[in-house]
């Protein structure tokens, strides 16, 4: 199963016994584990209300995984270790070990990593670090996917995905939107589009006021006339 949504940045693939945690004031995006009695009790009880605070997940250990070898018998880095021929990482993402990848990448050294790692790696990668709010470590990501794969349509997705980066730092609103208008610009269709056009929006009412937000709404409403933010969307049109 997958879910996107505001905060979630893309698609993000959940396994059985899996919760995902979204704190929309925060931006926060956790995935817990659930032991299988308290899933079930879940299903049973329905869906659950969101909570105001997001919980902390429980540590969970990693079992130890055997080094890839050389033909000579030499230990490889870990990020050079393959599963069926790929990187392990888009599985890992999947699962949920989130920590297997960065700690990969911390051993193996950021530098190497982002020069040599496949696109796929790289994105998963950036999704990791955005989890786990190593915000720099996705920029640089998702930079490198850009760089070295611009013909890949993930190279178009990268752009939307920093300004998510860029709104979880300090001062980087400004900065979130023009990478949306570029996003919008290159891919008016693309995955992302809604949500380019949403955060758009709403970043433009926090930094310029709903006066300036309201001709946003109103391009938001025409083309995602049921999209996530169409509330947002007619709020800000009645506004004054």
């Amino acid at each position: 199963m997958t879910v996107t949504g505001p905060v979630a940045g893309g698609d993000i693939a959940l396994r059985a016994g899996q919760r995902l945690v979204v704190n929309l004031p925060k931006a926060e995006v956790l995935i817990t584990e659930q032991k299988p009695e308290e899933a079930w009790a879940d299903s049973a009880a329905g869906p659950a209300m969101p909570a105001a605070e997001a919980p902390k997940e429980r540590p969970s250990a990693t079992p130890e995984r055997p080094a890839a070898k050389t033909s000579t018998g030499a230990s490889l880095p870990p990020v050079a270790a393959k599963v069926d021929g790929e990187h392990r990482w888009s599985a890992a993402l999947a699962a949920g070990n989130l920590d297997l990848i960065l700690a990969d990448v911390d051993r193996a050294g950021v530098k190497s990593t982002l020069e040599k790692a496949s696109s796929e790696d790289l994105f998963a990668l950036a999704d990791a670090a955005r989890y786990r709010r190593r915000m720099a470590l996705a920029r640089e990501a998702l930079l490198a996917e850009r760089r070295r794969f611009p013909g890949l349509a993930r190279s178009l997705d990268a752009g939307f995905l920093l300004g998510r980066v860029e709104e979880a730092s300090e001062r980087g609103m400004a900065r979130a939107v023009e990478w949306y208008d570029e996003y919008l610009a290159r891919a008016p269709t693309g995955t992302y589009a809604s949500e380019a056009l949403g955060r758009k929006m709403t970043l433009t009412s926090q930094l310029e006021g709903a006066a300036q937000a309201q001709p946003v709404a109103e391009e938001y409403l025409r083309r995602f006339p049921n999209g996530t933010y169409a509330g947002s969307a007619r709020a800000l049109r009645r506004a004054p």
